[in-house]
């Protein structure tokens, strides 16, 4: 038929494979988590809610400050275990809505441990922050595997505040609303494969294009 596009060998094998592939690509990665608490001075009030990839953590009394009805100091902590379908290689941490003025300071510390073998955990990765006031906003940080993944992990977080009255004629006071952690992962073998075929066959249209539009000798 006139004006029909026509799919020579090449073309029909990448694009059959590529369909086939968009078919049968597996669903994302997901993360289950068991175990969670939240405990410490400042923890009281607190929830987690959990998504495919993370989990996020509320804590709406993490907060000290140098008025004499407040604390000047208190702590939280956060642990849990989470087991991903997939193999994790890290994870992005953000601490939300951090608020600290004067001699508020706020220590964090997060610890991820490889227990996919129960009887020798692998420390994965850690770290660590200290902020001082002023400041306000979110703290990220993105925590790399060291090259292992891993489909099971133990995490624990600690939080310390502290806000004491140096400055009698300034307000000392440090809180954060709200610690978020999501995973990444290693891409499914399917996804891959989709990627290069898809690439190999636009590097073969390119091609192709370019080779009909050269001028002839």
């Amino acid at each position: 038929m006139e004006g029909a596009i026509k799919m020579n060998s090449p073309i029909k094998t990448l694009f059959s494979l590529t369909v086939l592939l968009c078919a049968t690509t597996a669903q994302a990665a997901e993360v289950t988590f068991s175990n969670v608490f939240v405990g410490g001075s400042l923890a009281t009030g607190a929830t987690f809610s959990t998504t495919m990839d993370g989990i996020d953590f509320t804590l709406p009394n993490a907060r000290v400050s140098d008025d004499p009805h407040a604390a000047p100091l208190g702590n939280v902590t956060i642990g849990y275990v989470a087991d991903s379908t997939e193999p994790m290689t890290g994870d992005q941490l953000m601490l939300d809505s951090l608020d600290l003025a004067g001699s508020g300071t706020v220590l964090f510390h997060e610890t991820i441990i490889d227990i996919q073998d129960a009887f020798n955990p692998v420390l994965l990765a850690s770290f660590e922050a200290v902020l001082n006031g002023p400041f306000a906003g979110p703290l990220n940080a993105n925590l790399d595997f060291s090259g292992n993944p891993t489909t099971r992990i133990f995490v624990i977080k600690s939080i310390a505040l502290t806000s004491f009255d140096f400055n009698m004629s300034a307000p000392d006071f440090a809180a954060i609303a709200s610690v978020q952690q999501s995973f990444q992962f290693i891409p499914e073998p399917a996804t891959i494969l989709l990627f290069v075929s898809g690439m190999a066959l636009l590097l073969y249209l390119e091609s192709r294009r370019n080779g009909k539009s050269a001028p002839r000798a």
